[in-house]
């Protein structure tokens, strides 16, 4: 007798099916509570990392300005080098920076083809001019394959519109307009720049340069949905 109550004060229960299901519930729970906060946690680092790439941004544009007394031409009408490529040395990019040659511009029909130079230019993958929040690939085959995608653009003024590819070189003129902080500028007068001074705002309340998160399901060819980057081998399809 004292060795079957032995035995059994010896047995241990297990989980009914009612506990498991109990305990189950409360771990989905959990994971239900906590994933979004992990997911809000990872986009907030996001956040601040795009945040940091407008400020690093901002500051090689003002190193540019210290040394030329100038902010460099947001571009060269429809194509050619942008904003973003003047810049490469005041982001520690001075090797790629040193391989351009600024009489190449490539051309405004997107028939012709593009020098390796450009296509090279084009496809260089520099982390500051990209947000990681931007969801989707961070390259197009518009023109140029493998182009670079950019999350960051310049402002080049209230009266700027996209040119007419239909309409020859030389004839366009929705860029004589621009009166932003970068400035779009034709071919025939292409170094036209902004200085500090000129922004009779002031710089508080001026708007230099922003983010541009675009859809990830785009179309080739999609004019808006192309950023300059370092090379834009045609804006205006």
């Amino acid at each position: 007798m004292r060795t079957g109550e032995r035995r059994h004060r010896g047995y241990r229960r297990g989980f009914t099916l009612v506990e498991l299901l109990v305990v189950i519930a409360i771990i989905g729970t959990l994971v239900a509570l906590l994933l979004p906060a992990v997911q809000s946690a990872r986009e907030s680092a996001r956040r601040t990392q795009c945040i940091n790439n407008e400020k690093q941004i901002a500051l090689a544009l003002h190193n540019y300005h210290d040394v030329y007394h100038s902010f460099p031409p947001g571009t060269l009408a429809g194509w050619g080098h942008s904003w973003a490529a003047h810049i490469l040395p005041q982001l520690e990019q001075r090797p790629l920076f040193d391989t351009i040659d600024w009489g190449d511009v490539g051309n405004w029909y997107d028939t012709d083809p593009v020098s390796l130079a450009l296509q090279n230019l084009a496809r260089a993958r520099i982390s500051v001019f990209r947000c990681p929040s931007q969801p989707g690939p961070d390259s197009d085959n518009h023109v140029i394959s493998d182009r670079f995608r950019t999350n960051y653009v310049a402002n080049a003024g209230s009266d700027v519109t996209i040119d007419d590819v239909a309409n020859p070189p030389g004839s366009q003129t929705d860029m004589t307009n621009s009166n932003g902080v970068l400035l779009a500028n034709l071919c025939w007068n292409p170094w036209r720049t902004t200085s500090l001074r000129d922004i009779t705002d002031g710089t508080s309340n001026t708007l230099m340069i922003g983010e541009a998160i675009y859809a990830s399901t785009i179309p080739e060819g999609c004019d808006f949905c192309h950023r300059f980057y370092l090379y834009h081998p045609e804006f205006d399809t």
